[in-house]
């Protein structure tokens, strides 16, 4: 049984999935599936539990007649001038439905009691289908659409014009809307001929339905003056309002419909790895990894030696510079390898979908220099594209800052022992006096001794520190999977997560369609 909360609910989980689809395609189903969801949620809202009956036919067939006979009232005009209906009337069985007119455009309205069965009845008369004034069919193809039963009237005269039903009734047959087709002015039709009207109608209606699954509509025949058939059509009315399945079933086919329509192809972006490895190994020569990361290498080098060695010795070895931020040396081409990535990642597909994650992975080129230099800074802070080291840094990198902080404190010791030298030799051993003690300050060759061992051992460290910098440099030259590696995850952030990001919109409106289709969820 179809519930009109749920159908609310996959009303709305239609607009979710056309909203992701406007948002990474361009995809023109989106604007149907919105335009669906819109017209089942107010038909829902503005009156679920109301069936809503248009009374539909050409020119003269007497649509107003019945009309007024079915509302028991004179709510439509009538002439003997035709067309005579030129905008939608509307009569109200039961209480108002102010809300459901007013969303149907229908301005001209009546109401009033009816016959059992009708408490939820909404007629309408809608004007001529083949009415010269093309507002008339534009008014009518507006409203039918929303219909939940269609009163298709002709009279004797033009129940066999294949042209009219064949353009109007067919499509609306083919479509699953309740249809009760009326032969009206039956009191013309003399007694004893009126089955062989019937059968033949039916005849040329199963003709015209074949290809619909509609073996016959069952017309009727019916005079809005005499009253000849009227019950049978309220009888059928009825039947077709208590059948709530029946009216709200079009809702969820329509649902359905446009979740078809909106859902993505079975498309899967997989990486070819043959043709990654080749982007990669183009990108770290468009780059010129090589030269940038051997300069870096060259520049943590010479930062290590200038930090252990001895503080005199360290103006000498200049400043260490930084290898620089990496550039594109070609940015079309860096834009052409991402294209070539894209092929691997899309293949075969041309779909909106793999269309959208084409464009999302192009649109990283602009990102993924950013995202090297970036990688490159992460990989070595102590060696930023601004060149850039300072002390608070400099103390946590490892030996060389142990190094020297034992070269700074020695420094400390060669100044101390310097100056006691300086002292004893110009003034003596007497040093300064501390109360009433005369302080003696230690001179000689111990002296001398501890001072050249000072200065001696900053040598040798600055020598070990030397020469530990240049195996480390050896160590850190760039390696070819070092590289793949750095470039790799550099286009995963700049341009593969754009794919990724895509691939799950893509996979969230296949279990909103599947939601709004009625479907059991089927997301990878």
């Amino acid at each position: 049984m179809t519930d009109p909360g749920q159908l609310i609910t996959r009303a709305k989980a239609l607009t979710a999935a056309a909203d992701l689809v406007e948002r990474y395609t361009s995809d023109p189903a989106a604007t149907v599936a919105h335009a669906t969801a819109r017209r089942v949620m107010r038909r829902i809202v503005y009156g679920h539990d109301r069936t809503v009956v248009g009374l539909v036919g050409p020119t003269g067939v007497g649509k107003s007649s019945l009309f007024n006979a079915l509302a028991g009232q004179r709510a439509s005009p009538t002439s003997e001038l035709r067309p005579t209906t030129d905008r939608p009337h509307g009569h109200v069985f039961g209480g108002p439905a102010h809300k459901l007119l007013d969303w149907y455009r229908v301005s001209a309205r009546t109401s009033g009691p009816g016959p059992q069965g009708w408490e939820s009845v909404v007629l309408l008369d809608l004007p001529d289908l083949d009415s010269l004034d093309l507002t008339h069919r534009e008014t009518v193809e507006r409203v039918v659409e929303h219909l939940d039963f269609l009163i298709w009237v002709v009279d004797p005269e033009k129940y066999a014009d294949v042209r009219v039903q064949e353009a109007v009734l067919r499509p609306l047959v083919e479509y699953g809307l309740a249809v009760q087709v009326v032969i009206n002015k039956a009191d013309l039709i003399p007694a004893e001929e009126r089955d062989v009207v019937r059968d033949h109608a039916a005849a040329v209606l199963a003709k015209l339905l074949h290809e619909t699954g509609r073996t016959s509509l069952d017309p009727l025949l019916v005079s809005a003056g005499t009253g000849i058939g009227q019950d049978q059509l309220r009888q059928r009315v009825a039947a077709v309002t208590a059948d709530r399945e029946r009216v709200l079933a079009p809702l969820a086919r329509d649902l359905q419909t446009a979740a078809d329509q909106l859902e993505p192809s079975t498309w899967m972006p997989t990486v070819d790895e043959a043709t990654a490895d080749q982007a990669l190994a183009d990108l770290i020569e468009l780059y010129d990894l090589d030269t940038v990361m051997a300069a870096r290498a060259g520049s943590r080098q010479a930062r290590r030696r200038r930090m252990a060695a001895w503080p005199p010795l360290r103006p000498l070895l200049g400043v260490a510079g930084s290898g620089g931020a990496v550039v594109a040396r070609d940015p079309d081409q860096v834009t052409a390898t991402l294209d070539e990535l894209a092929d691997g990642v899309v293949g075969e597909h041309h779909g909106p979908w793999a269309s959208a994650a084409r464009r999302g992975m192009l649109a990283g080129a602009g990102d993924l220099t950013t995202a090297v230099n970036d990688q490159l800074d992460q990989d070595d802070p102590t060696d930023r594209q601004d060149g850039s080291t300072s002390p608070a840094r400099a103390r946590g990198t490892g030996w060389p800052g142990l190094v020297g902080e034992v070269q700074n404190w020695l420094m400390v010791a060669t100044v101390a022992i310097g100056g006691l030298v300086a002292w004893t030799t110009l003034v003596g051993d007497t040093g300064p006096q501390i109360g009433t003690r005369q302080l003696i300050l230690p001179t000689g060759t111990p002296v001398v001794a501890a001072l050249v061992g000072a200065v001696a051992l900053g040598l040798v460290l600055t020598a070990v520190g030397w020469l530990l910098a240049g195996r480390a440099h050896a160590a850190e030259l760039p390696r070819h999977e070092d590289l793949l590696a750095l470039v790799e995850r550099a286009v995963d952030r700049a341009v593969m997560r754009r794919a990724e990001s895509v691939l799950r919109a893509r996979n969230r409106v296949v279990a909103l369609t599947d939601l709004a289709a009625g479907r059991p969820d089927r997301r990878p």
